[in-house]
């Protein structure tokens, strides 16, 4: 179910990496906020504050820090279904942040995890390079924490 629809527009990534772990405990990754907190930043940075209340509807907000500059983030979750899909908002605490969306999906391949992540709605495409940078090296970070690069995929 969700709670609106996602922004149209503006410039969209696709970031796709398959993860040597079970579909249900990188979701629990994704949706347990201890275990989000550990992960949910580019490498070289790491995160200072992380809250979640994970349900249609709920939010989130991070702070990170990066070679010594704080950056945060916040959103909604849009659409949860388990084990299957997370939708949520993200835009960054700045001035005239856009509000983009961020759709995760979890494909099982042979007892490993497809990550497929999507955000629309990015302003520029300065931006939209970045926040693939971004994306892939949180999602190793992840992929680090969890296990290695599954060869499944």
């Amino acid at each position: 179910m969700d709670v609106r629809k996602p922004a149209s527009g503006g410039h969209n990534i696709v970031v796709t990496r398959v993860i040597a772990a079970p579909r249900e405990l990188v979701w629990l990754a994704w949706t347990d906020p201890l275990q989000t907190a550990k992960w949910f930043c580019p490498r070289e940075c790491a995160v200072t504050e992380y809250h979640a209340d994970v349900r249609l509807g709920g939010g989130y907000r991070v702070e990170m820090v990066c070679n010594g500059s704080s950056h945060r983030a916040f959103g909604t979750y849009l659409e949860i279904r388990p084990v299957e899909r997370l939708v949520f908002t993200h835009q960054w605490h700045e001035p005239d942040a856009p509000e983009t969306v961020v759709e995760v999906e979890f494909t099982e391949v042979s007892g490993c995890t497809r990550i497929t992540l999507r955000q629309s709605g990015l302003g520029s495409d300065s931006s939209a390079k970045g926040h693939e940078s971004g994306w892939a090296s949180a999602i190793e970070h992840l992929a680090a924490s969890l296990g290695s690069e599954c060869s499944a995929g």
